[in-house]
């Protein structure tokens, strides 16, 4: 069953649940901070969901069946110095497309705004890597990568490995079309 404890040592509500002697807590809700801990017993955020190993699920899973304009998940950051997500682990995000004419991953910014950062930036920081950065792999027919400059390709590499500068139909190794300076 369950049983829902107020604990005044330690100043917290928990909600626990089990069978007869075995009882663990499941919620629990600091009075001091409002940290919630879902598995966790010591909440280090508003709130922490904490597995285990053998409990075989995911910590967080959003079933999001709307259609309309609506996100899964929203996240409104206001902070000047830090992402407003910050993933850890054997590959930081996972992004998989299982609904077709979308995007697998869709970065974008509208915002007039002078400076030196880009949109996007990989960095591997490590000086004793001997890893590639950046792997772009096309199973497909499709082009490999297209470079815009609005609505303009600018670069094309197509799935046959030729590199196009100034057209989107390479027909060799290097295919360039307009005047080259060599300095």
């Amino acid at each position: 069953g369950f049983r829902v404890v107020y604990d005044g040592g330690a100043n917290n509500l928990q909600i626990k649940s089990g069978q007869q002697t075995t009882v663990d807590t499941r919620v629990l809700i600091e009075r001091n901070t409002g940290n919630v801990g879902i598995g966790s017993t010591s909440p280090g955020a508003k709130l922490e969901v904490e597995t285990s190993a053998s409990d075989n699920v995911p910590g967080i899973l959003i079933d999001h069946n709307e259609t309309g304009g609506y996100y899964a998940l929203d996240i409104d950051s206001e902070s000047t110095t830090r992402a407003a997500i910050s993933a850890k682990g054997f590959a930081g995000a996972n992004f998989e497309q299982d609904i077709t004419s979308g995007y697998g991953v869709y970065v974008h910014r509208n915002i007039a705004e002078a400076g030196t950062f880009p949109l996007a930036e990989f960095r591997d920081d490590n000086t004793s890597n001997t890893q590639t950065t950046l792997l772009v792999r096309q199973d497909g027919s499709g082009d490999v990568l297209n470079l815009s400059t609005g609505s303009n390709e600018v670069l094309t590499v197509n799935d046959q490995g030729q590199l196009g500068v100034g057209t989107t139909t390479p027909n060799e190794k290097i295919t360039i079309e307009g005047a080259i300076s060599l300095d």
